[in-house]
């Protein structure tokens, strides 16, 4: 376990303050905000940078395996033949042997 930074039990805790460097224009845009709705500016920063967060999770997609399948033509190697199978691995692809 990591080292508390306060003697309050963690449950009590219910937000956490910080200190953020916020650009002019970010700022003068969320002191607008902050009139037109009267929340506070850590409410608004919370709600905001939430948002933003949630929208860049959705975003974020797995990566899509796409299967490519194609016709081998005519079967070189007859795979119930064991013995041709293991001669036929270990050809190179100009037919020589390692």
């Amino acid at each position: 376990m990591g080292i508390l930074t306060s003697d309050a039990r963690i449950c009590s805790i219910r937000c956490m303050r910080t200190t953020l460097d916020i650009s002019m224009p970010v700022l003068r845009e969320m002191k607008n905000l902050q009139r037109r709705t009267g929340k506070s500016l850590g409410n608004i920063a919370s709600e905001l940078l939430s948002q933003a967060l949630a929208a860049r999770s959705a975003n974020t997609k797995p990566a899509v395996f796409k299967w490519t399948a194609q016709s081998m033509g005519a079967s070189r190697v007859d795979l119930r033949d064991k013995e041709a199978l293991r001669r036929a691995l270990d050809e190179t692809p100009t037919g020589v042997r390692k």
